[in-house]
C-alpha cells in the first residue's frame, strides 16, 4: 500500500518506508543483508479489511479534482481486475 498519510500507515502497516526525492530516508524494518533470503514462514494477515481499503480508496478518488464518474469507474476497474 502506498499512502501519503503517516497516521494511516502507522495504524495498518507492518513496515513503513519514507522516501524523499527518490531516496529512502527512513525504514521501520530495514533489510539485513545476511538474512534477506531467509523466509520464516510466517505470513501476517493484513489488518485492514477489504471494505476499509475500498472506502479509503473511494474517498481518495472523490476528493480529486476530476469527474466523479471517472473516479468511480477507475476505482471499480482497479478493484476487480
Amino acid at each position: 500500500m502506498v499512502t501519503h498519510n503517516p497516521e494511516l500507515a502507522e495504524k495498518y502497516a507492518t513496515r513503513t518506508v519514507r522516501i524523499l526525492d527518490g531516496e529512502i530516508t527512513d525504514d521501520s524494518n530495514p533489510c539485513d543483508e545476511e538474512n534477506k533470503n531467509i523466509d520464516d514462514g510466517k505470513k501476517k494477515k493484513p489488518s485492514m479489511s477489504f471494505l476499509t481499503a475500498l472506502s479509503l480508496s473511494l474517498n481518495n478518488l472523490m476528493t480529486k479534482k476530476r469527474d466523479p464518474v471517472k473516479a468511480l469507474r477507475t476505482l471499480l476497474f482497479n478493484t476487480f481486475k
